[in-house]
């Protein structure tokens, strides 16, 4: 299923004058007249004006949420001179939410080059962008800039292709790509039906171009058009309004509760709360006891050539988790980890040859994944990823002061008017809505049905380090795994044992996990001492997954299938929870807050508990 989701071919430019040339168009990404000023004069009258953005952004109200949605991202004129604006005129309290689709995106040097010729930009806005690139891969990737005010999320792909598959509201619109004549594949009637579908009432638009074929394709599409008087030598340029009256949406914060303090949990807590809403977090063995309590993980990707669906979801929460980790400053010091690379050094010819597919496909870019040889084994280095200690950042993550932290278990869980009540060992309080975020323990709360969650019983072995071995700086995944020292000990592991729920270490499991080390790594086995290294200790954990090997990620379903009001799960993570559970929870709490989605509505519906009810 990758009609939709084409590898991505970055943007070749060339510079003319103080304006950015793109020869694949013949076309500038914005004019370089002194009277356009390096096109901020134009991108202020066509789209700021054209959309009456500065007074609509001063007469905000609280907390109110504003959606621009974007054709051709280009050199982010436009998404600064908006964000730019939003941040004076906006009352603090408000949030824009940017989205823009761009299928030959600029290479990264060439667009952090371009920026610092703009010095009206502000300093921290800037610097979050820079600092959290998105990557050359397709499908939708969301940023979280300013201190929280600016979320942006870039569509890379076909506009006629993602717009149907985003999930929002827009408020105003800019159709900026390169001009009709030169770029007509953009300029299409299901474009512009894409996006009245997705404009709220009384939304705005405003483009460049007066052409009389965007002009039909508008109106068809029942936006109310107006010809303009264009900028500088332009004749004409088109503004229209879609049917309806204009209301600003409001972020209304929530009382709510998440049960479980393990990856899951934490970042849902942590999403929820950047958002305004008080959570209260319940875990009666306190943040990360259960399978996030492992010493240190790694957080990687699996490279398939078959952009499926559920490979897409892998790579997008990949790239996701990485975004947070950045935003957030972790890891900090080695203790807490290190986003250095990963190797995957595959155990038979076949896994390897599938990665060196997944490349050629063009999927990932080849500065995120690169092939080589490591410890005398050829495999493929995922370029950003890297390894961190689970607990540590839970800790990180639920350290927000909209989060409370109770370390009770939860009794039960009852229904209430207007959301749902709590019976904890701390008493019982009642909230308007309830994550479940508590792994295999989640079945104990709610009876899933068909989507009954399964555990899978794993065991890392504790390796003391030696001095050969505390040279190492890279994790490595084989059949297993073997991460550099962290507080003087390897992780080694870990084993997947179906049907043994028994949390007690089995000495069974510390030889496998050995002799898997030394059959994939026999230089690893020998710097840790071979036959004489030392064992220091050994942890059990019980992961949880679906089915389908995807995590269930939305609202809760009742025994029909139909959606449990208040009720949402974070659940089946399984062994990649550092890399899945971030979009999961901005997915979920985007939904309970009525807010534009992070991920396109495929990934939504392959995530949502309900899928497991449906017939075939």
């Amino acid at each position: 299923m990758n009609d939709v989701f084409q590898p991505i071919e970055p943007a070749a430019v060339v510079r003319d004058g103080t304006a950015l040339y793109a020869p694949r168009f013949d076309d500038h990404y914005y004019a370089n007249s002194p009277a356009s000023a390096d096109g901020v004069a134009e991108t202020d009258y066509v789209f700021i004006d054209g959309n009456a953005l500065t007074e609509r952004f001063c007469q905000l109200p609280e907390q109110s949420v504003f959606v621009i949605g974007e054709t051709g991202f280009g050199s982010g004129l436009n998404f600064f001179r908006a964000a730019t604006r939003f941040l004076e005129q906006a009352p603090a309290s408000c949030r824009l939410f940017y989205y823009s689709s761009e299928k030959h995106p600029l290479p990264l040097p060439e667009f952090a080059a371009i920026q610092r010729q703009r010095p009206w930009i502000p300093a921290e806005l800037l610097h979050d962008f820079v600092a959290n690139p998105a990557p050359a891969a397709p499908g939708f990737h969301k940023r979280v800039l300013a201190g929280g005010r600016i979320h942006l999320c870039l569509l890379y792909g076909d506009s006629g292709a993602l717009w149907p598959l985003a999930r929002l509201r827009c408020d105003a619109w800019f159709l900026d790509g390169f001009a009709p004549r030169k770029n007509p594949d953009m300029w299409r009637d299901e474009l512009f039906q894409a996006l009245a579908r997705r404009s709220s009432a009384g939304a705005t638009l405003a483009t460049f171009t007066a052409a009389g074929f965007v002009r039909r394709g508008l109106q068809q599409a029942r936006f109310l058009v107006e010809r303009r008087k264009g900028f500088g030598g332009k004749r004409e340029m088109l503004v229209a309004r879609f049917p309806g009256e204009w209301r600003p949406a409001r972020i209304r914060p929530r009382q709510v509760a998440v049960i479980g303090a393990g990856l899951a949990g934490s970042t849902t807590a942590r999403a929820l709360a950047e958002l305004d809403c008080r959570v209260t977090v319940y875990d009666g063995r306190g943040v990360a006891q259960g399978a996030s309590g492992n010493p240190a993980g790694v957080l990687y990707c699996s490279a398939t050539p078959h952009f499926s669906d559920r490979n897409r979801f892998y790579q997008s929460s990949y790239f996701h988790a990485l975004a947070w980790l950045r935003r957030l400053g972790f890891p900090a010091d080695p203790a807490q980890g290190r986003l250095n690379g990963v190797w995957h050094l595959p155990t038979d010819a076949g896994r390897l040859e599938r990665m060196r597919k997944a490349q050629e496909a063009g999927y990932w870019p080849p500065e995120e994944l690169q092939f080589g040889t490591h410890a005398g084994r050829a495999g493929a280095c995922f370029v950003h990823a890297g390894y961190l200690s689970p607990p540590l950042w839970c800790q990180r993550l639920l350290t927000h002061a909209g989060v409370r932290l109770l370390q009770q278990r939860v009794q039960s869980l009852q229904a209430a008017p207007g959301g749902w009540r709590i019976e904890s060992e701390a008493g019982t309080e009642e909230f308007d809505a309830v994550v479940l975020c508590a792994g295999h323990e989640t079945q104990r709360l709610l009876d899933t049905g068909p989507a009954r969650l399964r555990t899978l019983r794993g065991q890392i072995t504790l390796v003391k380090a030696t001095a050969a071995s505390q040279r190492w700086r890279q994790a490595v995944c084989h059949s297993g795994s073997v991460i550099p020292a962290v507080g003087g000990l390897h992780v080694v592991g870990a084993t997947f044992n179906r049907g043994n729920d028994s949390l007690a270490p089995d000495p069974a499991d510390d030889a496998a996990n050995i002799v898997a080390l030394r059959a994939a790594l026999p230089m690893y086995w020998q710097e840790l001492g071979g036959v004489a290294l030392t064992l220091a200790g050994s942890r059990v954990g019980l992961r949880c997954y679906s089915a389908d090997s995807l995590p269930l990620a939305g609202p809760a379903a009742d025994a029909a299938g139909q959606a449990i009001p208040g009720l949402w799960i974070s659940a089946g993570h399984g062994s990649r929870g550092l890399t899945s559970t971030p979009l999961c929870a901005d997915l979920i709490a985007a939904q309970l807050l009525a807010l534009p989605l992070p991920c396109d509505g495929r990934l939504k519906e392959a995530l949502v508990p309900a899928r497991f009810y449906r017939q075939p």
